[in-house]
């Protein structure tokens, strides 16, 4: 079964609750495929969901051909939190694409912030980025990772990226 037909299809069943059931699946997926002795069970699991965005990739650089020189920014939990993950889909966008490879430093809630910035749908200028940065580092540490990530933002090199 397509694995976005199966999302969609919980989505639909469970419209309130199957986001933290699903995360809580993940969670423990991840952690089984990320372990010293991976659980074969969650390192298929967290691949086949790899392959299943790479596959998204590779459709969204195949209708538009110039994006593969732009930067690849990774933004969402598996990519965050599964070493496996970010390690299999990485590796395939390198083969893909010439830009560099990113986690994102702000989350999603950083970017909407942004917009609601910056005039009729364009982000604003890069001081006022700055400023938004600076006064998020300003905010106690234990709140910043609501919306910043530590290891967010610069390119990675394999090794690095890959929690090497």
């Amino acid at each position: 079964m397509n694995a976005q037909r199966w999302f969609d299809t919980l989505y639909i069943r469970y419209a309130y609750d199957w986001r933290v059931r699903f995360a809580k699946l993940a969670s423990a997926a991840t952690s089984a495929a990320d372990s010293a002795d991976p659980y074969p069970c969650s390192k298929a699991l967290v691949e086949k969901a790899a392959n299943d965005i790479i596959e998204s990739i590779e459709i969204a650089l195949g209708n538009f051909p110039g994006a593969k020189i732009l930067p690849v920014v990774f933004q969402g939990g598996m990519f965050e939190h599964s070493k496996l993950y970010r390690g299999v889909v990485s590796e395939k966008v390198e083969k893909l694409s010439s830009g560099a490879v990113y986690l994102a430093l702000f989350r999603p809630v950083v970017g909407a912030l942004m917009l609601a910035l910056g005039d009729s749908n364009e982000l604003p200028d890069q001081s006022t980025i700055s400023d938004l940065h600076r006064t998020i580092k300003a905010i106690p540490q234990d709140e910043q990772c609501l919306l910043i990530r530590a290891q967010g933002c610069a390119p990675f090199g394999k090794e690095e990226f890959n929690g090497g």
